[in-house]
Order: structure tokens, then C-alpha cells, then sequence
């Protein structure tokens, strides 16, 4: 039993009670980094990284250095660099 009144737990519910998302955000999501996408990671100078084991556990990593770091390699593929942290390597292992 939930200790709140009122608790939304379906999207229909959810939707019922939110305006809809305005043309500017709909079309959010890309397949592929378009030169948008490009100019915006160029300038960034940090990232979180998120990722998930084969269990479902996630593991957000921050990730930063000059703007510039993160290289696009192609449409759908990007570099980034690995810097010596705390040697747990949680995203290496996730990604594996």
C-alpha cells in the first residue's frame, strides 16, 4: 500500500494529467548524430557515461577534460578517452 494519495502508475494516467510535449521536443530522439549532435559534443567538456550489466545494475560514470575529448568516429560511434580514476571500471565491465 503506498503511503501517498493519488499515485500515478500507468503512462494513460500520467498523460491525463500533462499537457503534450510541444513539436520543439517531440522529435528528440535520432538514430544516428546529425551535425546538431556534432557541434554540441565538440563543445562539450563533460559527459556521464551510463551503462548496464547483464543483470539490469546501472552505473552512471562522469567523464570529463578539455572540450574536444569525446571523438566521433562515425554516425553512430563515439570515442572516449580513458583516464585513470579509481580503478573500479564499472562501464568497462558493463560494456563487456
Amino acid at each position: 500500500m503506498s503511503k501517498f494519495n493519488n499515485v500515478i502508475n500507468a503512462r494513460d494516467q500520467l498523460r491525463s494529467i500533462l499537457k503534450a510535449p510541444s513539436e520543439l521536443v517531440t522529435p528528440k530522439t535520432h538514430k544516428y548524430l546529425d551535425k546538431h549532435c556534432g557541434v554540441f559534443i565538440g563543445r562539450s567538456s563533460f559527459m556521464l557515461l551510463a551503462t548496464a550489466d547483464a543483470n539490469g545494475n546501472t552505473d552512471i560514470s562522469p567523464k570529463g577534460d578539455p572540450m574536444g575529448f569525446v571523438k566521433i568516429i562515425d554516425k553512430q560511434t563515439l570515442a572516449i578517452p580513458y583516464r585513470p580514476g579509481n580503478h573500479r571500471a564499472d562501464s568497462l565491465e558493463n560494456i563487456l
